[in-house]
């Protein structure tokens, strides 16, 4: 799971620390580790699994930091690192305690650092969960929803930015994936390699297609109209942005968090292609959630309905998402965080997103039967 450690020479205090963090960012790390009272760090160490950024588990007196080294990109002009830490201190001064705790930030450097949280993948991750272990995480997902819904009414969340995406208008869902298609087809247009070759065939004949009818039927039951409803939210929230502690679980990664609809939350919930809930609990998941952001029955039966015609609409979204290692910036933050062959990671992207998009558009029907069964 990690790089190997790199300890500090003898006599040269964090210079060995120093060049086990990239030049860019090593001195201004250390300096930001120092400020934070923890002392100077005595080892490093880089973590895999993030797809975004770099991260590194960094040592420093007897406590142990997750420091992360933000991508950054001309074209792409979001501020991960101050929405990421912003949203994360609001939750921390709220009394939210399953999430890490900022501890510090460098914004000129791209870089911040969080408490370190040490766990296990959440049993949602498993090939055959054991139902009572999924329950109790869905139960617990459901509670972190609702204390950030709770923490939505409080003056200061005003000045906490909107998701990544948001969608504070009914409208806004299409857009989003409007956007994304046409991204994907304009960066398709003129294919340079196998992969992206493929990509096109794949985009040009299933996913237009697809989506051209899911859309129609979508905003049918939509309107503009629609008072705009939205509360805090995790964004890129599920199981695979969580771990197993021995408090229960803890959430990572809110860069993308932020003010949203909370039936786009839901909506992700359930279709992140990260993590597959087996169906029978995904009726479960929706309506744990959909409590959890409203306790009166006649507007969670509203929420719970925009959210089964809205699911049609995430699936594709998610296809698009999948696809990003086809266009230019999002290759460049792929491999900023992982390194490796650009073109077998799209090889790899494009068989993972036509094996998502078999499964789960066919089990919508079924998913809405057992939901509206239930309310």
């Amino acid at each position: 799971m990690t790089a190997c450690d790199h300890m500090p020479k003898s006599g040269c205090g964090s210079h060995g620390v120093c060049s086990a963090l990239p030049d860019a960012i090593a001195e201004a790390a250390i300096g930001l580790v120092q400020s934070t009272g923890y002392g100077a760090p005595t080892s490093v160490k880089q973590l895999t699994g993030g797809g975004n950024n770099r991260i590194y588990r960094i040592h420093a007196g007897t406590e142990a930091l997750v420091l992360k080294h933000y991508f950054r990109h001309q074209v792409d002009q979001r501020d991960r690192l101050g929405n990421e830490y912003a949203f994360l201190s609001f939750c921390t001064d709220r009394g939210i305690t399953c999430i890490p705790r900022p501890v510090g930030m460098d914004a000129q450097a791209g870089i911040a650092l969080y408490t370190y949280v040490t766990g296990e993948p959440c049993a949602a991750l498993q090939d055959n969960p054991p139902d009572k272990a999924l329950g109790q995480e869905i139960a617990e997902a459901a509670a972190f929803l609702a204390k950030l819904h709770d923490a939505s009414h409080h003056p200061e969340a005003a000045a906490l930015a909107p998701a990544s995406e948001a969608c504070l208008k009914p409208t806004d869902h299409f857009e989003c994936v409007d956007r994304r298609l046409q991204v994907l087809e304009e960066a398709l247009s003129a294919p340079l390699s196998e992969s992206m070759a493929n990509a096109c065939e794949f985009v040009r004949n299933v996913l237009r297609p697809a989506w051209n009818t899911q859309r129609e039927s979508a905003l049918a039951h939509i309107q503009d109209e629609e008072p705009a409803r939205r509360t805090l939210s995790p964004s890129d929230f599920g199981f695979h942005n969580a771990l197993r502690t021995a408090y229960g679980l803890v959430f990572l990664d809110f860069e993308y968090a932020g003010w949203d609809d909370p039936a786009k939350t839901l909506c992700d919930f359930v279709c992140h292609p990260a993590h597959h809930l087996p169906f029978s609990f995904q009726s479960n998941a929706l309506l744990a959630l959909a409590e959890a952001v409203t306790t009166d029955t006649s507007e969670k039966t509203v929420l719970l309905e925009r959210t089964l015609h809205l699911l049609p609409v995430h699936v594709l979204k998610w296809c698009c998402i999948m696809l990003n290692d086809f266009k230019p910036t999002d290759n460049a933050r792929r491999h900023f965080a992982m390194g490796g062959d650009p073109e077998a990671r799209r090889a790899k992207q494009l068989a993972k997103v036509r094996a998502y998009f078999s499964a789960s558009l066919p089990r919508l029907a079924t998913l809405s039967d057992s939901i509206r069964s239930q309310i």
